[in-house]
């Protein structure tokens, strides 16, 4: 009878330590993210600067897309931190876009800034 006893009491101890265990658990799975700041038009002719960073170093991006100085473009699979420089003409468009597995934040953006003008913008995803 005294065996039964701590047969039961330590059944319960593992079923409790168990409960506590998966519900303690944090969640590290890496998600799908999009991250694509509002577009703009340059004010003026000048250097536009793009970005792509994270806070999970494991982060992959399957592609970013920016405009370039002759339109899109697209690279796969790119390595981060990212950054690129455009020279940009008056009106053109500037915007970048990245999507990504991570499983923290990536964020990706844009500054343009001749000394007298400056446009920028960025957008975030995470989990």
């Amino acid at each position: 009878m005294c065996m039964n006893r701590f047969s039961w009491a330590g059944l319960l101890l593992v079923t409790c330590l168990g409960i506590y265990v998966s519900c303690n658990k944090s969640d590290n799975s890496s998600k799908d993210c999009t991250a694509s700041p509002a577009s703009a038009k340059a004010p003026s002719d000048g250097l536009a600067s793009y970005y792509v960073n994270s806070t999970d170093p494991l982060a992959k991006t399957s592609s970013i897309v920016y405009q370039g100085a002759n339109g899109a473009v697209t690279l796969p699979g790119a390595i981060l931190p990212w950054t690129a420089s455009v020279f940009v003409k008056t009106g053109s468009t500037i915007s970048i876009s990245v999507v990504g597995v991570s499983s923290g934040k990536i964020t990706a953006g844009y500054s343009f800034n001749n000394g007298t003008d400056s446009v920028s913008n960025y957008a975030s995803c995470s989990k």
